[in-house]
């Protein structure tokens, strides 16, 4: 967009009594496709950087005048940004609004978490206290919580993030995972329910008609299934193969049989069911269930396992 189109779409979002989001280019990676873009490619690479500047305060000063209520600012590829740049432009961004600075690392994967880490603390060190910042991680290589987490080390104070990690492409921040490890592991208070969690991205996976997938972490059907027998081996150490209890998340543990299927499992899942298996029924009764799930080619559900036994 130039200059002049910014300006009407800032009116359009005015008139809607929304807040925006001004997305400007941080990386002359990006400053550069932008101005080959707007057919200005040869302009000096300062030329360029001063330009955004100019742009982005006369948005934010625009924005204000029509009254739209939060301006937050997202800084797109960051992590190929010039360091020292990115810190000029963040204190003068910060200085100009009170609100969100959002650091965008444009695809992901192209930097390891202690990059996001260094990044944020060194932004953080020249931003202005009354400006959060926050992080924007796609999770095309599979790192947006670990990237998210390491931002967060380095004083990033907010993730933005998709419940069930929706968004374009391989998506973005996961919900359950990102809280779970602020809760549990960094010890911040998120004010989220976790009870919640499971069934909140259940309803979201029906309401964006993409199925949760059932080994997605922590919220998934099969996230606390544990098959082999070993596992249900020590029942007085419930953390001994799993973090938590599932009841923490909204989920619930099952055996789930396999051909590691034991004795230990096979009594656990009796008792849930409140069914018991002496002694010398638990040989037949593995033999049996081998035999069924190798026809029928699936777990058996519930009722099966009880006609079996």
């Amino acid at each position: 967009l130039n200059l002049a189109q910014l300006l009407g779409t800032l009116d359009i979002i005015a008139d809607s009594g929304f807040g925006a989001v001004l997305c400007i280019a941080s990386s002359d990676t990006f400053l550069r496709a932008c101005a080959e873009h707007r057919g200005d490619g040869n302009r000096p690479k300062d030329d360029l950087r001063k330009q955004e500047i100019e742009t982005t305060l006369t948005a934010i000063r625009y924005a204000r005048d029509k009254g739209i209520p939060e301006v937050n600012v997202n800084f797109q590829d960051f992590l190929r940004a010039d360091l020292a740049f990115l810190k000029e432009f963040s204190k003068i961004v910060g200085d100009a609004v009170s609100y969100t600075s959002i650091l965008d690392d444009g695809g992901g994967g192209i930097g390891l978490p202690i990059l996001y880490k260094e990044i944020f603390r060194a932004v953080r060190k020249v931003t202005p206290a009354k400006t959060a910042l926050g992080i924007h991680a796609h999770n095309h290589a599979g790192m947006a919580v670990a990237t998210a987490l390491a931002s967060v080390e380095g004083g990033c104070e907010l993730i933005t993030i998709g419940v069930n990690g929706y968004g374009e492409g391989t998506g973005h921040v996961p919900l359950a995972e990102t809280v779970y490890h602020l809760e549990m592991l960094y010890g911040f208070d998120t004010g989220i329910n976790l009870e919640n969690l499971r069934s909140a991205s259940v309803m979201i996976a029906d309401i964006m008609k993409h199925p949760l997938s059932k080994i997605a972490p922590l919220v998934g059907d099969d996230a606390f299934v544990v098959m082999h027998d070993k596992h249900h081996q020590y029942p007085e150490y419930p953390f001994m193969f799993v973090p938590m209890k599932p009841e923490v998340v909204g989920n619930k543990g099952r055996v789930g049989f396999s051909e590691w299927a034991g004795p230990f499992g096979l009594r656990l899942h009796a008792k849930t069911l409140g069914e018991a298996i002496s002694d010398n029924t638990i040989a037949p009764m593995l033999e049996a269930l081998t035999n069924e799930m190798q026809w029928r080619k699936r777990a058996l559900t519930d009722e099966e396992f009880r006609t079996l036994l």
